[in-house]
């Protein structure tokens, strides 16, 4: 007998368990968000070719502690790019989703799968951010739990979920996309069809010489190839395809096979003078192994409905491989609107703090489609368009983009700490004052006065909102004693004062004060994703900006 249907009820229901929908389990279950996830695959099944996470995303990962794994279990591949990791990281999807799902785990989300959802029922979106306009009814087949039960093939479960707000991390071919009547804009200026990339994973045999870096060849004839290196001296080669290659009849692995040995030896033939063999690998799963990879480059007409419904990943942008950006321009859809959803949850921020998903990140993917025409790429820097709220000038810090990287020294014992370090992903806002040299009266009577202002005009919102904001002091005393009973009281937590003593700096021979440019004393806010919203001095006027930024969420 069917078993009876069940009903849930969540704050967040995400479709889809790729990178999108994982990083977005993390950053949701983080911050106290009740999630629920839901996958269509069988669980072990393996689905996807994303195999390179860029130094921005490990960036990311790390704020999440998430990157000490991936470096480990990953393939290093130098780009001599300047950021903090100088390299890109390939590693099998399924090591990626791993390191995610086990992650999430730790804040009790578990991916549930497989659930087909077939049905979406949507009521008056502009209820309170409290109710829960939208079910969503989803099956599971039981034989896929129980495969030695007697029970019929077609017998099933239902679930029915009831949530605030809907994701749909379910990829290209988006089940909440479609049902939500968000349609696809394709970006090919030349409006072609879908290209069709041949991928194989491979053991490398033979004479080719740089087996262990990137290799991009380029061919008037057959395009642009890339050789990428993985785990295990195994590589990935991806191999642009004749047009309408595969569309009329399904070829065997073989010819597949001979037709990706052949453009590679007339490549390979002209660009090294070296016929280089592959090899069919033998451990791993052939299905998995040789595949090709329709690409159409495309991104939706809007991310969201009303604020309530929204599209993460690929269900809302397709790229080609040559940028290597798919996954990571996922994931950090996830990571810009998980804090958001958890900010009005939380009544810390109107509902249409949300609207700025759709602002920042639709921009960023338009803007990787129209680079990723041309070559096989590394991205480091990502920058928002944050605010118009005038900003003190800095000369290498932006409004929209991460707080670069650099070596500060905690005042109370001397220890180093990249600054990166000191803002991981917790939820909160922080405030970076840099005064200057705190040991002359002028910088010390202006920080002062700052904090003074700033404990005044803190909205009283949230000066009750634990870890919502918090404050870290970067002084410039390179040879002066500094005491912590000079500085405000708000500032004299010995954990949170840094100074830019150039003792020991790996990354770089520039204090921070040098690296980002600063000459006269600053304040930085940043937003918990650890992009930089508000950049001002410190005076009066640079309070209010502050306020005026925590005001408006």
């Amino acid at each position: 007998m069917p078993l009876q249907p069940y009903c849930v009820y969540v704050d967040v229901l995400v479709i889809g368990a790729g990178p999108a929908g994982l990083m977005l389990a993390n950053t949701l279950g983080r911050l106290g968000v009740s999630v629920k996830i839901i996958d269509r695959r069988k669980p072990q099944e393996v689905y996807g070719r994303a195999d390179g996470i860029q130094p921005g995303t490990i960036e990311v990962w790390n704020s999440y502690g998430l990157s000490e794994r991936l470096l480990r279990e990953g393939c290093h591949i130098y780009s001599f790019v300047n950021a903090r990791y100088p390299f890109e990281v390939t590693v099998p999807i399924q090591v990626t989703e791993k390191i995610l799902r086990d992650s999430a785990k730790e804040f009790g989300v578990r991916v549930d799968q497989p659930l087909i959802p077939k049905s979406l029922q949507i009521e008056d979106l502009s209820l309170r951010p409290s109710d829960y306009p939208i079910s969503v009814c989803s099956l599971t087949k039981l034989l896929l739990y129980f495969p030695c039960s007697t029970s019929n093939n077609k017998e099933q479960s239902e679930c029915k979920v009831y949530t605030k707000y809907l994701v749909g991390c379910d990829g290209g071919h988006s089940w909440v996309r479609e049902m939500s009547g968000i349609k696809m804009n394709q970006k090919d200026e030349d409006n072609k069809s879908t290209v069709n990339w041949g991928v194989i994973d491979f053991t490398p045999e033979g004479n080719f010489p740089d087996v262990g870096i990137k290799n991009i060849i380029e061919s008037h004839k057959h395009g642009v190839l890339g050789w990428i290196p993985h785990p295990d001296r195994k590589a990935r080669l991806y191999i642009p395809l004749p047009p309408g290659y595969g569309e009329n009849r399904l070829y065997t692995s073989e010819e597949f096979l001979a037709s990706l040995q052949q453009i590679v030896d007339e490549v390979a033939s002209r660009a090294i003078q070296v016929v280089y063999k592959l090899t069919q690998p033998s451990v791993v799963h052939p299905k998995y192994l040789l595949s090709i990879y329709p690409v159409r480059q495309q991104v939706a007409q809007r991310f969201s409905i009303d604020n309530r419904i929204f599209i993460a990943g690929d269900a809302c942008h397709t790229h080609s491989p040559k940028a290597g950006q798919g996954a990571n321009v996922s994931m950090r859809d996830s990571h810009n609107l998980g804090w958001k959803l958890a900010y009005v949850l939380k009544g810390w921020a109107d509902l249409s703090l949300l609207s700025t998903y759709d602002e920042e990140r639709r921009s960023i993917a338009e803007e990787l489609i129209t680079l990723n025409k041309d070559r096989f790429v590394t991205l480091v820097i990502l920058v928002y368009e944050i605010c118009v709220i005038p900003q003190a000038l800095v000369h290498r810090l932006t409004v929209g983009e991460r707080i670069p990287p650099c070596t500060i020294f905690r005042l109370n014992d001397w220890n180093p700490f990249n600054i990166q370090d000191l803002i991981p992903f917790d939820g909160s806002f922080k405030l970076l004052i840099f005064p200057g040299n705190i040991a002359l009266q002028e910088p010390l009577l202006k920080l002062r006065d700052y904090v003074s202002q700033f404990e005044k005009s803190y909205p009283e919102l949230y000066r009750k909102r634990e870890k919502f904001l918090t404050i870290l002091t970067i002084v410039k005393n390179p040879e002066v004693t500094i005491q912590l009973r000079t500085l405000p009281g708000a500032l004299k937590h010995d954990s949170r004062v840094y100074s830019d003593v150039p003792l020991w700096n790996p990354l770089s021979c520039n204090t921070i004060y040098q690296e980002y440019g600063i000459d006269k004393p600053i304040a930085v806010l940043t937003r918990p994703d650890a992009h930089i919203a508000v950049i001002t001095g410190v005076e009066g006027s640079g309070v209010q900006s502050v306020v005026d930024f925590l005001s408006c969420l």
